[in-house]
């Protein structure tokens, strides 16, 4: 995915409290495919490195703990679990099968 990307399929997999007993913020997790190219409009003071590695790799840097991110590792390891079970619509489970 690329800053500007478009997704043809989105899929909720999760939601989280970013601070419970603090606020009731709550936190989605989506996974996007079917990408298209599409104009990226950044604000002006957003600063973003994306880099694009294979899933595998994505949850093998999340279990190593060099991704940090609470909710990014919460999805990653989400999305592996269900891969696993085969509980993801076909085509998702196919890119990520590789």
């Amino acid at each position: 995915m690329a800053l500007g990307d478009e997704a043809g399929s989105w899929l909720e997999l999760l939601r989280l409290d970013a601070s419970p007993g603090i606020s009731s913020e709550r936190v989605p997790g989506f996974v996007a495919w079917n990408l298209s190219r599409g104009a990226a409009h950044p604000d002006p003071q957003e600063s973003l490195r994306l880099r694009r590695l294979p899933f595998a790799e994505a949850v093998a840097e999340a279990l190593s703990g060099a991704i940090t991110d609470g909710p990014s590792v919460a999805l990653l390891f989400c999305l592996a679990e269900r891969a696993r079970r085969g509980d993801l619509p076909s085509g998702l489970l196919e890119l990520l099968r590789g």
